[in-house]
């Protein structure tokens, strides 16, 4: 993540590589033993600066997923 010069917040994924550690298949659609991606997920927290005031933005989760990624809810 990082600003832009206007101040805008960017988030920045991966590049949707996947790919396993000794040239293994997948076995399910996750948790494949020794595989790894690069799909970007976690949580945001945020300080707004404005002049002299200094505001914590809400906490939040960003994921940056294919499309068809779904977890359980």
């Amino acid at each position: 993540m990082r600003t832009d010069d206007k101040g805008r917040l960017l988030v920045l994924g991966g590049f949707g590589q996947s790919n396993s550690l000794d040239g293994s298949p997948p076995t399910t659609f996750a948790n494949n033993e020794g595989w790894h991606d690069d799909t970007s997920d976690g949580p945001v927290r945020a300080t707004v600066t404005i002049g002299d005031r200094v505001l914590e933005a809400e906490p939040a989760m960003v994921v940056v997923a294919p499309p068809n990624y779904g977890p359980g809810v």
